[in-house]
């Protein structure tokens, strides 16, 4: 829960950008209508996503409703949390602030994006699971026992698995090409 609270703290900063001495916090960026304007349900989601992660524990949200997000958006908010976390010097640090942490971050991050715009339906960010036997963003192969989380988003483009990560590999690739087994799916952040 802590995490969480900073997580939204550090996050409302960044909706107008803020600087003090030593920090400037770049801005959310803006989301930008999508061209798929279709609203999923959630048998939609488990039928989308079985293709890319049969077996997978899916963990439902309470959400009914569900919206594509903006391909450009999700670009732009990929460039931004490496600037994001690189001006507030969040790194990676083991359990307190893990994969999974910048997985949750990047997640709300979308989340707030669209309530700011005014998307009703939850955006189609998830958090995913998995066996990290393949280098992907930066993060290296750790063998069978290796855990990593990241992102998925659903855009009008198809979906997209992002690693939230600070790195300056390439972070954003068509899921169909991402080779690490999932092992769950949080839907909707």
């Amino acid at each position: 829960m802590k995490i969480r609270l900073f997580i939204l703290l550090a996050l409302s900063f960044a909706f107008f950008g803020c600087q003090t001495q030593s920090v400037k916090v770049p801005k959310l960026p803006e989301w930008k209508q999508s061209t798929d304007s279709q609203i999923y349900g959630i048998g939609d989601i488990y039928e989308g996503l079985a293709q890319y992660a049969p077996g997978a524990h899916l963990v439902a949200p309470a959400d009914a409703y569900f919206t594509k997000i903006p391909h450009a958006f999700a670009e732009e908010l990929t460039r931004w949390t490496w600037e994001f976390l690189t001006a507030t010097g969040i790194k990676y640090t083991a359990e307190s602030f893990d994969c999974d942490d910048f997985a949750e971050a990047f997640a709300l991050a979308i989340n707030v994006s669209a309530a700011r715009a005014g998307v009703e339906a939850q955006p189609l960010g998830f958090r995913i699971f998995v066996d990290q036997t393949h280098e992907f963003g930066g993060v290296g192969a750790g063998g069978s026992t290796a855990k990593h989380a990241l992102n998925v988003v659903y855009t009008d483009r198809g979906p997209y698995v992002i690693e939230p990560q600070p790195s300056r590999a390439p972070r954003m690739k068509p899921l169909s090409e991402y080779r690490n087994l999932i092992w769950e799916v949080r839907i909707g952040g």
